[in-house]
Order: C-alpha cells, then structure tokens, then sequence
C-alpha cells in the first residue's frame, strides 16, 4: 500500500526532478496503447472458433495466422518500449536536479538514514524508486488527477 505521506514525498521528487510533463506524457500513451492493444485483442479472440478457449497454444495460433494483427501488437508493443525509455531517461537525468531531495525522499520510504541510502548499491535504489512510482496506487492516483 502507498501511504499518502510516501505518494506526497514521491510527488515533491518528480516535481524537483522536472519530469511531470514526460510522466504525464507517457501515463496519457501508455494508457492509450493498452487500449488500442486490448482491441487488438478482442478482434484476434473473435477470429477463434466458437467452441475455442483462448489458451497460449490458440493465441500463438491466431497469431501465427494473421499476421497483419500480430505485426500490429508488435506495433503498438514496440512504441510502449520507446516512450517508456524516454521517460527512463528524463528520469535519470532528472536525479541529477535534485540529488538531496532524492536521498531525503527513498530514506523516507524506506525507513532507512540518509547515509545508508547513499551508500546502498544504486541500482538497488533506483528499482525501489521505480517500484513506488510505477505502483498501480500511484499510477492510478495520476490517472484519476488527469481526468
């Protein structure tokens, strides 16, 4: 669960590290391109024979015989990768603008001091970070702000 306390202070680090309109960008996409997926879908399930489940094997299969859908998945999975990248990106390089901010804020979440977040392995750190960012609590809180 994201507390409310945790959501503000991931929301005043997204703010210092200057990314909203990258965040708000890729959210507005990526929801548009699970949508557009998602009818990819229904329109490959209903080329399936009436007594069919949809099992992986009949997926395959569907895919396998139309093409032209199974290019469009690609399609729309290979613009999902790229607009996620960029906001990947804006993200590292948006640290930068507010390293302390950003050591007061994962020390928060935590539960840890400063210093042992600095000197944890920084991989580690940045996956915990993503991890509460991409939450579907905190995904779902901008989601609804946005409508």
């Amino acid at each position: 669960m994201l507390s409310t306390k945790n959501a503000f202070e991931l929301i005043k680090l997204l703010s210092d590290m200057k990314i909203k309109d990258s965040l708000i960008k890729t959210i507005r996409t990526v929801s548009e391109l699970e949508k557009k997926k998602k009818t990819t879908f229904q329109k490959l399930f209903k080329l399936k024979k009436e007594d069919e489940e949809i099992t992986d094997e009949t997926v395959t299969r569907l895919l396998t015989e139309n093409i032209d859908i199974a290019k469009e998945i690609a399609e729309l999975d290979g613009k999902n990768e790229e607009i996620t990248m960029y906001l990947v990106a804006d993200f590292i390089f948006g640290l930068s603008n507010c390293e302390e901010t950003f050591y007061k804020t994962m020390s928060k979440i935590r539960e840890k001091e400063i210093e042992d977040i600095k000197n944890e392995d920084v991989t580690v750190i940045i996956k915990d970070l993503i991890d509460e960012i991409t939450t579907n609590e905190f995904l779902g809180f901008f989601k609804f702000l946005m409508k």
